[in-house]
């Protein structure tokens, strides 16, 4: 079985940090433009100084880039272990009612005629590689980025700013977590499903064997 990692597998991490550091960038240029100024103009000779502009710009892309993945990696990393604990701590019983009813099915006809996932999986698998990279590195962006403009939210209301941009950041951030945890949900369902087929059919690293229904615990 070919799995594929994608953008998203990096997007996951990269963009939630981005994210951060754009929303601060642009509140703290907001409300400190006098001493955006002095530091555009206190720059601006160096341009004149040959190679010196780009080492400098080298150097501030290295670091923008390490700083943006390694607040990133914060972010999503938080995102996911509260995210999951969240929607399993609703949702426990409801998944693990679906991994049983998805191994009482003894052969791959009946399960892909019973399950969408399950479908979709088995048509992945057999045609371009199944890919949960970019359905895992999504819910991780858009959860971890609406992390990020919760704190700029926060950001936003300490340096004074009006509260329709502390509530619009809050309400851009309450819709991305919100959609990240249903498509979290989702991943868990789809993921069972994904299990399921790879066990019935025998798929390379799985155990062709039967399985009852109390072995799985969707947890």
């Amino acid at each position: 079985m070919d799995v594929k990692p994608t953008f998203f597998s990096v997007a996951g991490f990269l963009t939630p940090g981005a994210v951060l550091i754009a929303v601060l960038a642009v509140l703290l240029g907001v409300h400190f433009p006098d001493e955006l100024c002095k530091l555009v103009t206190a720059a601006s000779p160096l341009a004149k100084e040959g190679a010196l502009p780009v080492a400098l710009a080298t150097l501030f892309v290295a670091g923008f880039l390490a700083l943006t993945f390694a607040l990133g990696a914060v972010l999503s990393d938080s995102f996911t272990l509260a995210g999951r604990a969240i929607v399993r701590c609703f949702l426990r019983e409801t998944l693990r009612a679906n991994v049983t009813r998805l191994f009482t099915h003894k052969t791959i006809d009946a399960l892909i005629k019973a399950d969408m996932d399950a479908r979709e999986a088995y048509v992945y698998i057999r045609t371009c590689g199944l890919d949960l990279h970019w359905y895992a590195g999504r819910v991780r962006m858009m959860g971890s980025s609406g992390l990020a403009l919760i704190i700029g939210a926060i950001v936003a209301g300490v340096l004074g700013f009006s509260c329709l941009v502390v509530m619009s950041l809050l309400g851009v951030a309450a819709w991305a977590i919100a959609v990240a945890l249903y498509r979290s949900n989702k991943f868990d369902r789809y993921v069972a499903a994904t299990a399921a087929v790879l066990a019935i059919t025998g798929e390379p690293g799985t155990d062709h064997v039967n399985r009852t229904p109390e072995e799985p615990t969707g947890s």
